[in-house]
């Protein structure tokens, strides 16, 4: 039998330890913030949650703080582990606590270990441990692979890359899409994103979920996180069959937009019959303009939409005539807004801290408010109403919905049951004839309190408005219809942003990969980069919906951790986590080769300009509108011009022979950053770390890239240059600085896109829709600042010492023009043993590197 051998674990121990001086201060400091976080004894808003942990539910124990630290950090306990289960500490069972008097359940031999009489020996044996070589073992005591267990694992999911009988992978998600298959065999469950209701004063965070159940029903249950009680049903397709040996059930989303729940039989996945569907769509659509998409939305509703871009309610499981959200600034087709639900329509801020809201009130009216500031003590003001006054009646409601035709109609309902008494008012219908299933209708409460209609197939098209003469731009402008799913996959308001502003590492960063199927490239991206003594972590996010991701590993200490999102999104490249707690985050593409002395280089010249997006990729535009010379671009970035400057993106790495002034994109091939701007992507906001915001009036941009990344699958990187130029904005709105700065590499970057044909870069379409992306987003940057895309004049120079190899001279210098090709293509996987060339996989021997950094007395903007 084998040896007992010392391992690591993240898991406290409250039965003896020792805890070094640096590590119990860190602890301490931690405890000490979340008691000043939590507003009651019930929880707080900012309590941190352990996927799958029960810990999550502890009110009152130490050690459920120490295990969020260690979950956070990636950290560990050193258990011995001595021959015999001879250990340094015992429980003697004392009664206390956990062990009560006439305690029966708790059993000595369970506990009660021998102690460890003569320690030197065994002592002496801990001193010469390598570290890094011992086991690692998670909160449930799952093991941490190792470098040769991972490659193994991620050899094997590619080729298990495409699964066959219509197998998903075993996870959690918020959607089903057309030919999705959740069984109760499988134990596959839907999760909703986290709400925030407010309970006892504290915003209680409310998760939903979706289970197929071996009893043959479908059920919606409610958990709320801060509480102890079991999860609660609140819906169901009340069809409970009783479990059967042998049978099992499915829930899948047909063509027809129809959800099914079926009966099969469990050894080969025949269907034996259905036992309940929701209603099929009952318009016609044209194939290939959309897809229907199942949601378990964030109130526990469960949800069918056609998508075309923007969302088409098709049911909802609340209310047969369809529910709304409680309060949105949206009405869609197929939803309603009724005085007997007491639901309204909430518009965005107006920038100056006050909104509106849409009611339809039980006299037979509707109206828009307008609320005051927050902390007014004045009234909301009526500026809008439909006039229609009908008075108070018993049994008698009122309901806003949007028909087919574009119209808003204000009906007089029967209270109970829904029927209708007749139509006190409506607005015109669309002139404009409309394709079938192109598009679709949807009210929106604006900003500025007026309520319009729109037609979206995807680009929008007024229909009505209430306020006649409000002009509206004219050209094709991508509406935010995807905005409220893109968020769910992220809390924003849950996000516990004082957490890890504690734990904030200077030192080291964290490097996060997205991949979806290039399993191999990524075996030798996780085994190269984990040689770096300034990547501490590598967080991948695995966009792969049928192939499961791996567990956590750790290579030469550096920690592996793997995120998997519920849908597959490239909004998740920038998806705010909370265990990121380094200052600076590293965002390379899945098929990227970089030196390790170039990482190291950008990331000295991050530390001296960590407000820019520092890369080795920058991108240049050509301006195709009237005014297309340099002239017009300057006047255009001081705010002069009367228009946006109409963009066109340029595919090629290097500039044009007669090259520019400088360039305004950096791309997120490798790209480093502060963290924080993950969440101001994603979420809006302050940055603390870097004193920056991205104020109100760009709310409408960032809603529009979210939209636009979810619906094209591209741009995400254009959109992070854009968000960073508006944060950088509301903190010198006259300075116009730019937010990319590059890198000169020292060595070739090693391009694997050609490998395969799948890469999103390789498509015809790809420049046109970047082009599109970058226009879109230009006008709506435009519009907030007054000026178009800033454009950078400065890079970061790199030579290396002629005396040293390892180290680096770093210098801002003015943009010199950039005509030589940085990227070598590669199109085979070189190994270890090849020389250490730009395809080449073979990690430095040595990896000290050092850099100098030579800043330019003026700052980093265009002349």
């Amino acid at each position: 039998a084998a040896h007992e051998s010392p391992y690591m674990m993240q898991t406290p121990c409250s039965w003896g330890a020792v805890y070094f001086p640096a590590h119990w201060e860190e602890f301490t400091r931690y405890l000490q913030l979340r008691f000043d976080l939590k507003d009651t004894i019930t929880g707080s808003p900012h309590d941190i949650q352990i996927p799958y942990s029960r810990t999550n539910g502890w009110k009152g124990s130490w050690k459920k703080f120490h295990f969020e630290l260690l979950y956070l950090k990636g950290e560990y306990l050193l258990y011995p582990n001595f021959e015999g289960q001879h250990s340094l500490s015992t429980n003697h069972m004392e009664k206390g606590e956990h062990i009560k008097a006439g305690d029966v359940d708790h059993k000595r031999r369970d506990f009660t270990v021998p102690l460890l009489t003569n320690g030197a020996a065994p002592l002496e044996q801990l001193r010469t441990l390598n570290i890094s070589r011992l086991p690692v073992l998670d909160l449930f005591a799952e093991p941490w692979l190792g470098e040769a267990e991972l490659k193994d694992v991620l050899r094997m999911a590619g080729s298990v890359n495409a699964p066959k009988g219509g197998q998903r992978r075993k996870r959690e998600m918020s959607a089903l899409t057309a030919g999705d298959v959740l069984s109760s065999a499988s134990g596959e469950i839907m999760v909703s994103a986290t709400s925030a209701p407010q309970a006892k004063g504290v915003a209680s965070p409310v998760v939903h979920y979706g289970v197929v159940q071996k009893d043959g029903q479908f059920v919606v249950y409610c958990d709320t996180k801060l509480s102890s009680d079991m999860p609660k049903a609140v819906w169901s397709t009340d069809t409970y069959q009783g479990e059967v040996d042998g049978t099992a059930y499915n829930f899948s989303l047909a063509s027809t937009g129809s959800l099914r729940l079926e009966r099969i039989r469990e050894s080969d996945g025949r269907s034996l019959d259905l036992v309940w569907s929701s209603p099929p769509d009952p318009y016609p659509r044209q194939p290939g303009t959309g897809s229907y998409l199942a949601h378990l939305e964030s109130d526990g509703n469960l949800a069918v939409y056609w998508k075309n871009p923007c969302l088409l309610l098709v049911w909802k499981s609340s209310l047969v005539d369809g529910a709304r959200r409680k309060s949105s600034s949206t009405l869609r087709t197929g939803e309603e807004l009724s005085s007997v639900s007491g639901d309204i329509l909430v518009s965005a801020d107006d920038g100056k801290g006050a909104r509106y809201h849409g009611v339809v009130q039980e006299d037979g009216q509707l109206v828009i408010y307008r609320d005051p500031q927050r902390g007014a003590t004045t009234t909301p003001k009526a500026v809008w109403s439909t006039e229609t006054y009908n008075g108070v009646e018993p049994a008698v409601g009122y309901r806003l919905s949007i028909g087919p035709t574009g119209s808003l109609k204000l009906e007089q309902i029967h209270a109970s049951i829904g029927k209708v008494l007749g139509l006190l008012w409506s607005s015109p219908p669309d002139r404009t004839p409309r394709r079938s299933g192109t598009g679709t209708y949807h009210a929106e409460l604006e900003s500025d309190g007026n309520l319009a209609v729109y037609w979206a197939d995807p680009c929008l098209s007024l229909v009505w408005q209430s306020i006649g003469k409000k002009p509206h731009v004219k050209e094709c402008e991508r509406r935010r219809c995807d905005r409220e799913q893109a968020q769910d996959r992220v809390s924003c308001s849950l996000f516990p942003t004082a957490v890890p502003l504690l734990l904030q590492d200077a030192s080291t960063f964290t490097l996060l990969i997205s991949t979806h199927s290039r399993f191999e490239l990524l075996s030798e991206q996780l085994s190269y980069y984990s040689a770096s003594p300034v990547i501490s972590t590598i967080v991948v996010t695995w966009h792969h919906m049928q192939v499961p991701p791996p567990p956590d590993a750790r290579i030469r200490g550096t920690h592996i951790r793997f995120e998997s999102p519920s849908t597959d999104s490239l909004n998740n490249r920038f998806q705010p986590l909370v265990y990121v707690n380094t200052e600076a985050v590293l965002v390379l593409d899945d098929d990227i080769k970089l030196h390790l002395q170039d990482v190291y280089n950008m990331f000295v010249a991050w530390k001296h300009n960590k407000r820019n997006l520092v890369g080795v990729s920058p991108r240049w535009v050509d301006v195709s509108s009237k005014d297309s010379s340099w002239a017009g671009w300057v006047k255009a970035h001081a705010g002069i011009s009367t228009e946006p400057l109409e963009l066109a993106y340029r595919y090629q790495s290097e500039d044009s022979p007669n090259h520019k002034k400088g360039y305004s994109l950096m791309l997120t091939r490798a790209m480093i950053m502060h963290r924080d701007y993950l969440r101001l992507y994603t979420c809006g906001g302050k940055s603390e770390g870097l004193a920056l915001e991205v104020p109100r009036n760009f709310d409408h941009l960032r809603s529009l890239i979210l939209s636009i990344v979810e619906t094209d699958f591209n741009c995400e990187d254009i959109g992070m240059n854009f968000v960073a130029n508006a944060a950088m904005d509301g903190a010198n709105p006259t300075g116009r600085t730019a937010a990319p700065l590059f890198v000169q590499p020292l060595h070739k970057i090693g391009d694997f896109g050609k490998m395969s044909e799948t890469g999103l870069h390789q498509k015809k379409s790809h420049v046109s829709t970047r082009t599109a992306c970058l226009n879109q987003m230009n006008r709506a940057f435009w519009r907030a600042t007054g000026y178009s895309l800033p454009l950078q004049s400065n890079i970061v120079s790199a030579v290396a010492s002629s005396r040293d190899s390892l180290r680096t001279n770093l210098a801002s210098v003015k943009y010199p023009g950039l005509t030589t090709r940085l990227h070598e293509d590669c199109f085979a996987i070189a190994g270890e043993s090849e020389s250490g060339g730009a395809c080449s996989w073979k990690i430095p021997r040595q990896t000290d590197h050092r850099a100098n950094f030579t800043q330019l007395p003026t700052a980093l903007t265009p002349p």
